[in-house]
């Protein structure tokens, strides 16, 4: 496979991607918008990947405001009862 095959292809799972985070942000907004613990848990979840959880601890910890930094605290008790397999 030549690199511009390459490339053409990685566009196009790139573009899937895309469509595939809209279609789960519009279920996550439809589903939790009244449900803050699901919302945690979705979070929780995401936040169990080391890599999103620190660039979100890094945003929150320079730009979140105060509602976000405590709900962020509930997130986190959430993801260390996932950890202990409490949830």
């Amino acid at each position: 496979m030549s690199n511009k095959q390459i490339l053409k292809r990685i566009e196009e799972l790139e573009s899937k991607i895309e469509m595939l985070g809209a279609v789960q942000t519009g279920l996550v907004d439809y589903l939790a918008k009244d449900d803050e613990g699901l919302q945690a848990s979705i979070m929780a979840s995401m936040f169990s990947y080391k890599s999103i959880l620190k660039e979100f601890t890094e945003f929150v910890n320079k730009d979140a405001d105060v509602d976000t930094k405590a709900f962020m605290m509930y997130v986190n008790e959430i993801a260390r009862d996932i950890d202990k397999g409490v949830v």
